[in-house]
């Protein structure tokens, strides 16, 4: 919950998000104390943080691993640096159109 204050009679007014129409970034509220109507404006805030350090953006060498996921022919050959989340892909570890065909003539299975 959320409280804003009323620009009629000051005083505060709860809101809730749960509530509201989030297509929207305007609400229409009334004040329970003074039954006026206003506005209310949701905004996002954005927080950042560290992630932590990437000795590769500063020379070191990335630290490859290797992407997971499903199915795993889209994944072989794909790699995400565990520091800095750079990517990269092993063309010779790439499915070739061959397997790709094979995977969707099974039925797509794995």
């Amino acid at each position: 919950m959320e409280s804003v204050k009323c620009p009629y009679c000051e005083e505060y007014v709860a809101i809730y998000p749960e509530e509201r129409d989030h297509c929207e970034d305007k609400e229409i509220y009334e004040c329970p104390n003074c039954s006026k109507n206003f506005e209310v404006l949701a905004e996002l805030i954005l927080k950042y943080s560290v992630v932590g350090k990437a000795d590769c953006l500063n020379g070191a060498n990335h630290k490859w691993e290797p992407q997971f996921g499903v199915p795993k022919i889209h994944f072989r050959g794909k790699y995400i640096c565990e520091d800095c989340s750079a990517t990269k892909q092993v063309k010779e570890e790439l499915a070739t159109k061959e397997e790709w065909r094979e995977y969707y003539t099974k039925g797509c299975e794995e």
